[in-house]
């Protein structure tokens, strides 16, 4: 079948191509524009004929896409990272096997994973807290194995499971449990705000600590109890699936308020306190650490838990002695509950009679964890600021939402998300204005024909080495089309005018000219095929759509221009700076004290991303944060006038290219969640082809490292790397939002079909899926769309709405998921 497809289409661009060398050959205006680059009229008569050609070979070879079939039922839960299978293969030692192994390239499925047969809309929040549908997830192995500790119970005759609260040390229900922690440390004020919950069960800690203003990243293996974290997820709370192994855990360093453990049965102290060390990680300075469960209280609890008191008294002793070595203070122990107090600085750090662990490696990077081993070290904290708090203290909630992080009030950052694809637009500008005309128009031809044909392939990801080739390809090649023709000559044009009202009448003039000839062409071409209906129909999608694009082509011609002038000219200001401050620094005293933290976090940015980075600052986080929110009030009153209500659509949602947090920021008080992530990049390795090797992994595309300040706002979030499956089961999310990720696609080692398979599987039937982009991004992804089942459309905001900067254009393709079974 692929290779018929790749035939077929070979035979169509040759067609075209032929077509093409004969419509410039035979129009005299056309060449002699190409020559002598004549009036504005000439130049136009020559994008017309070029763009109607591109046009239609773009809707001819947008029909040789192939549309992905169901994969079995059997994959209706598939969670390819964590899949119980894979995980037999893999050593128990440390728990390896229960971590993500993600199967080869060889091994991707190559279909749509199917709902549960009657599959339903998730109740609305906040209902869905305490019930949700049986059909949903059916599983009932829960209902039963648990049925003693009150998890959930399963009712017949509404067809719905229901949480009551419960849990195996929340006897009085997981309300009650919070009133009595309430009592030794602040659950209430605004102190604590994000918690982690490690053996979360069904999600109801972090269920009820909502309604305390406290979020909760809830987080469990995928093992006996298959469907814990899915059952979290469809009751509308953060949750991931993942466990205390032998790698580092998904977060950053100083990330969590509180960390919380309840009958965890863990033995924290073995391996030198190796997992205990790693709770001290992400745990902020000042922030607790709260068990119950064994060993905790056995004077009252050893009989029940059928152990003796000189080995549970033992255990406590040795769990103690692991706290005491990180530093960490007993901070409150009653009834039930232990719990300790991590220090507000690193003196004790510095000053410990015994070194172990050991301090980690100065060089080591303490935030980024994505396959880090993890290992028997105590991570350094940075500097206290003036509030004796290392590496900043942070305000209560809410006002943290809003505040600067110390992250980025310190200087501790470097690299603004979205840098490398400013600077690959300016490189691609002076690109432009170095090739001549007529070859371009000759390579922008041959580059649509090739990019639509990589498209058809790659929707099949089984061809690894033609999919990734054809990503690549596709993706230079559309870039070309879309902007790199059209820029260069709207820049001669305009300049060739020289005013802007003759560059307006020329751009409607040839929306208008275009429009019409296609409209007449379409019409004769549709009429000899012998159906008048469907010459009517293609005559006026065809006109709308065409003069649809050649107002995109302007709007977007226009945007590079700018946006290459800009960029050339903040380049050359950087030089400057930066060897004025070369020369500065040698005569200043202080001038090279920095934290080990700064430098080896700048030198880190440095040296993957091959360009200096400027450092992230108050300005850049306030208008970054005035742009989201302006974002999302048009999402609200535009694409999703149900997003933020109460009782909507959209609960759950994941920003996968996430920034500094301001989307998520932008909804902090609407009644939903945000999984916030900052892509990663583990280089040429893809998904399990690296199995068993340590890749380094860094942040992606040379952008900053801004989980840490995500958390610092008080939201919360992932690395991931989106070669891989995310660590979730199929159908977590309503809403995903991926903001200038696509685009910069060409220097993956995996295909974009491939990513966009694994956000139809983790996208609920119905949800919807945001795209900002590019053009030439987006229409890629729009043509694709249909084969995952998805409706999509180009959205730009209206007059009323404002958003963004003067000059400033903003697209957005909305794709929204059909509902289907395979049943």
């Amino acid at each position: 079948m692929a290779g018929r497809i790749i035939v077929d289409r070979r035979a169509t661009l040759s067609v075209f191509l032929v077509l093409f060398l004969f419509q410039i050959s035979d129009a005299a205006p056309v060449t002699r524009a190409f020559q002598t680059a004549g009036s504005a009229a000439d130049q136009r008569q020559r994008k017309t004929p070029l763009r109607r050609l591109l046009r239609e070979m773009r809707r001819r070879l947008a029909e040789d896409v192939p549309a992905y079939e169901p994969c079995g039922m059997k994959y209706m839960d598939y969670s390819p990272c964590e899949d119980p299978n894979r995980a037999k293969k893999f050593v128990r030692e440390n728990l390896a096997h229960r971590e993500r192994h993600c199967p080869k390239s060889t091994e991707l499925l190559n279909c749509l994973i199917p709902p549960p047969v009657g599959y339903k809309r998730p109740l609305p929040w906040p209902q869905s807290r305490d019930e949700a549908w049986y059909v949903n997830v059916p599983h009932k192995q829960l209902t039963t194995a648990k049925a003693d500790q009150n998890w959930i119970r399963y009712d017949e005759q509404t067809e719905k499971f229901s949480f009551p609260g419960g849990g195996t040390m929340f006897h009085k229900g997981a309300d009650h449990y919070l009133e009595e922690l309430g009592k030794l440390i602040p659950l209430t004020d605004g102190t604590i705000r994000t918690a982690l919950d490690t053996g979360c069960g069904v999600g109801s800690f972090g269920a009820y600590l909502l309604s305390r203003g406290v979020l909760t990243m809830s987080l469990a293996p995928r093992d006996g109890h298959e469907a814990q974290v899915q059952f979290a997820l469809e009751r509308g709370l953060p949750a991931m699936i993942g466990v205390l192994a032998s790698k580092r855990l998904p977060y950053p360093a100083r990330a969590f308020d509180l960390a919380h453990c309840s009958r965890c049965l863990i033995p924290w102290w073995l391996d030198d306190g190796r997992l205990l060390a790693e709770i001290d990680r992400v745990l902020r300075p000042g922030g607790f650490w709260v068990l119950t469960g064994p060993p905790i209280d056995w004077q009252h609890y050893a009989r029940g838990w059928n152990r003796t008191k000189e080995d549970l008294s033992a255990e406590q002793d040795r769990l103690e002695a692991a706290a005491e070595k990180l530093c960490w203070r007993k901070y409150k122990q009653a009834g039930m509950f232990a719990v300790w107090q991590k220090p507000l600085d690193g003196e004790c750090q510095k000053s410990r009679a015994e070194a172990i662990p050991p301090l980690c490696p100065a060089d080591q990077d303490a935030d980024l964890s994505w396959y880090t081993p993890m290992t028997a070290c105590l991570t350094p904290v940075p500097a206290a600021d003036g509030s004796g708090v290392a590496g900043g203290s942070v305000d209560k909630w809410p006002a943290r939402l809003t505040a600067t992080p110390p992250r980025i009030a310190l200087g501790l950052l470097s690299g603004k998300p979205g840098a490398a694809l400013a600077k690959s637009a300016a490189a691609s500008s002076a690109v432009d204005a170095e090739e001549g005309a007529e070859e371009e128009a000759r390579e922008s031809a041959e580059g649509a024909g090739e990019e639509e044909g990589s498209g058809g392939d790659e929707s099949k990801v089984g061809s690894e080495e033609e999919g990734q080739e054809a990503s690549k390809e596709g993706s230079e090649e559309e870039s070309k089309e879309g902007s790199e023709e059209e820029s260069k000559e709207g820049s001669e044009e305009e300049s060739k005018e020289g005013s802007e009202e003759e560059s307006k009448e020329g751009s409607e003039e040839e929306s208008k000219e275009g429009s019409e000839e296609e409209s007449k062409e379409g019409s004769e071409e549709e009429s000899k095929e012998g159906s008048e209906e469907e010459s009517k129909e293609g005559s006026e999608e065809e006109s709308k759509e065409g003069s649809e694009e050649e107002a995109d082509e302007e709007r977007a011609e226009k945007a590079q221009e700018e946006s290459s002038k800009g960029a050339g000219i903040k380049e050359e200001g950087a030089e400057e700076e930066e060897s004025s401050e070369g020369s500065g620094e040698s005569g200043e005293e202080g001038g090279e004290e920095r934290s080990s933290e700064e430098d080896v976090q700048r030198r880190r940015l440095q040296g993957e991303s091959g360009m200096v980075v400027e450092d992230l600052t108050v300005e850049d986080f306030a208008a970054d944060s005035d742009k989201w929110r302006q974002r999302v009030r048009w999402y609200k009153r535009s694409l999703l006038p149900d997003l933020g209500q109460e009782g909507g659509q959209y609960r759950n949602i994941l920003d996968m290219s996430a920034g500094m947090g301001g989307f998520a920021a932008a909804l902090g008080r609407d009644p939903v969640w945000v999984m916030n992530v900052v892509p990663v990049d583990r280089g040429s390795a893809v998904g399990g082809d690296a199995e068993g090797v340590d890749a380094p992994a860094h942040v992606s595309f040379g952008a900053a490292n801004t989980l840490g300040v995500i958390y610092d706002r008080g939201l919360l979030g992932t690395y991931q790397d989106w070669c891989e499956a995310f660590s979730t089961y199929p159908r977590t999310y309503d809403l995903i939002q991926a903001n200038e990720l696509f685009s910069q696609w060409t220097s993956r080692p995996c295909p974009v079909e491939q990513v966009l398979l694994e956000v139809d599987r983790i996208l609920r039937p119905e949800g919807v899926v945001l795209i900002r982009d590019d053009l030439p991004t987006l229409r890629r992804i729009k043509r694709i769309a249909p084969a995952l089942r998805w409706d999509a459309r180009i959205e730009r905001p209206g007059k009323d709405d404002v958003v963004g900067k003067d000059g400033e254009e903003e697209v957005v393709l909305v794709c929204t998921k059909k509902y289907w079974t395979s049943g």
